[in-house]
């Protein structure tokens, strides 16, 4: 029955003109092109399409991942200097059993800078809480300090205050002229970073 059919189809093929065949076998190839591209190439190529956005954003990570591997030495330099820095700002702040050697500090940068100082005192009524972290607890406690100076030698105090090894955040100032006198009078509200521990 197989040879029957097979000898009908090559019989039927053989009877058409040779012009035809070539029609014929043209759409033959071309109904299979498009039954492949439909059935089997088509749900692949809108898979593909989906996917293309996510791949995408893995080609953005891998560049973004590539551009972090080369700049990690740099990363770590940056880690090393700002823990550094974060010790050596720790260092300045002192407890606030150390307040009374604060009012000291202050007094002795004033006395190298011809500062005479009339009245210095803390208000510690008056800290305020900054945070808790590492069982510590920050205060910025007020002081209040009133001296008399020179213009040039009262900015060279505040200079060494904002500069030194006490971390100090200048909160109000003011500074009067006392006439004649090379002299001015100064008002100076700082606040020093204390803490205490929990």
């Amino acid at each position: 029955m197989k040879k029957d059919y097979s000898k009908a189809v090559s019989t039927l093929i053989s009877n058409i003109d040779e012009k035809y065949r070539y029609y014929i076998g043209g759409g033959v190839l071309l109904f299979l092109f498009l039954l492949d591209y439909f059935i089997i190439m088509g749900p692949q190529l809108n898979n593909l399409t989906k996917m293309t956005p996510q791949f995408k954003l893995m080609e953005e990570d891998i560049q973004k991942a590539e551009t972090d591997i080369q700049n990690k030495e740099n990363y770590q330099k940056q880690v090393k200097d700002l823990s550094a820095k974060i010790t050596e700002e720790d260092v300045k702040i002192r407890s606030k059993e150390e307040v009374p050697l604060t009012l000291e500090y202050i007094s002795r940068l004033a006395d190298e800078n011809n500062i005479r100082i009339d009245q210095i005192k803390p208000n510690t009524a008056g800290q305020n809480k900054l945070l808790e972290n590492k069982g510590r607890r920050y205060f910025a406690v007020p002081i209040v300090l009133e001296a008399k100076g020179g213009y040039h030698d009262v900015g060279k105090f505040l200079n060494q205050i904002e500069s030194g090894d006490v971390f100090f955040n200048i909160k109000d100032f003011s500074m009067t002229s006392l006439g004649e006198s090379k002299y001015h009078k100064i008002k100076l509200t700082l606040e020093a970073i204390t803490y205490e521990k929990l």
